[in-house]
């Protein structure tokens, strides 16, 4: 860069002509916005040319009083050496005034002395720099004791040096700390520009290390290319993704991928959060698939090339010391607690299964064998048998009476199947010595009411009477019966699965007007003070265990005891008790045996078992429990 330049009085100043700044482009983007505050008008730059010659002026006057004041100085000098000789003989107390005064002479000499050496060893640049920054000068200023660099031009703004870009001779010029730099890519204003070989911004497309670029053609001379550019940048062999100009962060597809990035530059491995997901990438920055692992864990990010973490399920492979390296994990998290998995439950503790031990969980408590596999049924555990149910649900029994194998036994408050004779509920009943309840021991009579249903005005009404009956025993209130069958539900629409189907309080059809054991159990559950629960399927000994745990039993059977399934006999009755090999039975109906009556089990498990209703089918065996 050349600059017309002329000299007055010995200084150098910038003709009007070269200093004289196009500092508007007008309204735009980029560099157009830095106008603004590089104005240097031509005014300027002469007023500082003035106060240049005026300096100048003044300097020439100190110097010529300078020298007279020197040879004024030099006659004194000469004349008083002439005195000092003539008056070598006079008194002593003039010699001493004259000896006073040369020593105070001698004095200011040495402080102006080191006044003018420390002068002249102040630092010429600092020296410079302070002169600019009490003018306030601004603008490309010829100060070569700051910097030699283009010719000693330096650029100013408000007395200090300058950094970023500046409008100057028709372009933009790119400095730092006022130095105007050469080719290279700079950043400003949120965008990014190029500087050529003579420091000016450039325009339209440019090949720069081989690679094309565009710089727009509307003065404003920011970058409007998209996609990942060699820059010269640090990091990534130099290249960085820009989007629109600018540096972009965030995911971009790139050599059919994705990649990471954060102010362009390519990240390596790391979690990324992107429109709403999480994600991860791999040590290349890429964004990975499948399962992973990630810090000694698994993550799943898909197969369908979405990339985005899913939350892992099921006992997964992730290469941990325990069990070939598996681990159970739930919504993506290490799970501690019981998971089915091939056929049974398994216990897991921060995902790795456990082996043998006892386990609590659903408030209840369970067992896992050498396998990590919760037992069921009878089992032998610490020297004691357990119960652990044989209907799929692995806790262990307490303080109950159960059914196994056709057999009642009893486990207590510690899970111990008792033997011998014990005392439960203020009933004395003997155990054989492998826990099987001795039947012969169980006697069992629960005092109730013995209700009619047809004195009720209930002649269809069996099932809410025999629940009524079933209160009575339990020391409950007694609703009227009209309000247990409000409770129910009932009518001719209303399906036997769902509630009564008929009208218990009218006269037989010629197809069974009844609600079954599910429904019946479910309606009443929780009402008048007691739980009800549908226990079909139950044999004798299922039954004998609810008895022997103060529990009543609706159960169904023939009103008559016959079983002819083309006749409508289908009936409700409670069994309330137990004696020698037989139930005892409260009939609603009296018609057959009465209001109460003895029938031996395997009876009742026959009939039971086989009655059905007329029009419609029924399961068998349909019995619920008043608990």
């Amino acid at each position: 860069m050349s600059f017309e330049m002329k000299k007055t009085r010995g200084t150098i100043y910038l003709a009007s002509a070269a200093i004289a700044l196009a500092l508007s482009l007008g309204a735009g983007q980029g560099l157009a916005h830095a106008d603004e505050t590089s104005q240097i008008t031509t005014n300027q730059a002469v007023s500082q040319s003035a106060a240049t010659d005026h300096d100048t002026v003044t300097d020439q006057a100190n110097q010529q009083a300078a020298s007279q004041s020197t040879a004024s100085a030099q006659s004194a000098t000469a004349s008083s050496s002439s005195s000092d000789v003539k008056a070598a003989n006079a008194p002593t107390d003039q010699q001493s005034a004259v000896t006073d005064n040369n020593q105070a002479n001698t004095a200011d000499q040495n402080k102006q002395n080191q006044q003018n050496n420390q002068v002249q060893t102040e630092d010429p640049r600092q020296k410079a720099l302070d002169k600019f920054a009490s003018e306030h000068v601004s603008g490309y200023i010829y100060s070569p004791d700051v910097s030699t660099a283009n010719g000693g031009y330096n650029w100013f703004e408000d007395g200090q040096l300058f950094t970023g870009f500046r409008y100057y001779t028709g372009t933009y010029y790119w400095f730092v700390n006022g130095v105007r730099q050469n080719a290279g890519w700079r950043q400003a204003w949120g965008y990014t520009y190029y500087t050529d070989n003579d420091g000016r911004a450039v325009q339209g497309n440019q090949t720069i290390d081989g690679q094309e670029f565009n710089f727009g053609n509307d003065g404003t001379y920011y970058l409007r290319s998209t996609g990942y550019l060699f820059d010269g940048s640090s990091q990534n062999g130099g290249y960085r993704w820009y989007e629109d100009g600018k540096l972009f962060t965030g995911f971009r597809y790139y050599a059919n991928t994705y990649y990471w990035f954060i102010d362009g530059v390519r990240q390596n491995a790391g979690w990324r959060e992107a429109w709403g997901y999480k994600y991860y990438t791999d040590n290349d920055g890429r964004a990975v698939q499948g399962t992973q692992i990630i810090d000694g864990r698994a993550h799943y990010f898909g197969d369908d090339n979405t990339y985005y973490e899913r939350p892992l399920q099921g006992y997964i492979w992730d290469g941990s010391p325990q069990n070939g390296g598996y681990r159970w994990y739930e919504n993506g998290e290490l799970f501690t607690g019981f998971r089915f998995y091939t056929g049974t439950y398994y216990w897991f503790i921060d995902g790795v299964r456990q082996n043998a031990g006892w386990r609590e969980a659903w408030g209840y408590t369970y067992y896992t064998d050498g396998d990590g596999r919760a037992v069921s049924g009878r089992q032998w555990v610490d020297g004691a048998e357990h119960f652990f149910g044989n209907d799929n649900t692995y806790y262990e029994r307490r303080s109950t009476f159960f059914t196994d194998g056709g057999n009642i036994y009893y486990a207590n408050g510690d899970g111990n199947i008792v033997t011998d004779w014990q005392t439960i509920d203020g009933r004395s009943v003997h155990f054989w010595a492998d826990g099987r309840l001795d039947t012969d021991s169980v006697n069992i009579d629960f005092g109730h009411w013995s209700l009619d249903q047809r004195a009720l005005g209930a002649p269809e009404g069996c099932e809410g009477v025999s629940f009524q009956m079933a209160l009575s025993a339990k020391g409950k209130a007694v609703p009227d019966i009209h309000d247990i069958y409000n409770r129910i539900g009932y009518g001719f629409g209303v399906s036997p699965y769902d509630g009564f189907h008929g009208n218990p309080f009218g006269y037989g059809q010629w197809y069974t007007q009844t609600v079954l054991a599910a429904p019946l159990a479910a309606k009443l559950n929780g009402a008048y003070g007691v739980e009800t629960k549908d226990i079909t399927g139950a044999g004798v000994g299922e039954v004998l265990s609810q008895l022997m745990a103060n529990n009543l039993v609706i159960t169904y059977l023939p009103w008559n005891l016959q079983l002819n399934n083309a006749s409508n006999n289908f009936h409700v009755q409670l069994i309330y008790g137990y004696r020698d090999g037989g139930f005892l039975i409260a009939d609603p109906l009296t018609i057959a045996r009465g209001a109460n009556y003895w029938l031996s089990t395997s009876d009742w498990a026959y009939l039971n078992a086989n009655v059905q209703p007329v029009g419609y089918g029924a399961p068998a065996s349909m019995n619920v429990a008043v608990i």
